[in-house]
């Protein structure tokens, strides 16, 4: 986390708490040397490496829905039938 956000973090929190950084290479070195002897701490510096190398960020089809939607759907209210709440009359495709 960069320091401004370091700020924003203790700002909103009232607490002061130092950051590191642990290169990739390390979290994938200690996970696989950490399996015989600390299993759990093992899988949680995997998880480090996972959240590290994955993009993360939400797309435009990962917006939510809103309640009138999922109100028409749990409703079975769906005018057009292709599922999705909506009530588009224009055939797909």
């Amino acid at each position: 986390m960069s320091r401004a956000g370091n700020a924003v973090v203790q700002g909103a929190t009232g607490t002061l708490a130092a950051t590191s950084h642990v290169p990739l290479a390390a979290l994938r070195l200690m996970s696989l040397l950490a399996k015989p002897m600390a299993p759990a701490f093992a899988r949680q510096t995997h998880a480090a490496v996972v959240m590290n190398t994955t993009d993360m960020t939400a797309g435009i089809a990962d917006k939510p829905i809103s309640n009138h939607q999922i109100e028409r759907l749990l409703s079975g209210h769906d005018d057009d039938g292709d599922g999705d709440g909506s009530s588009s009359s224009e055939p797909i495709g």
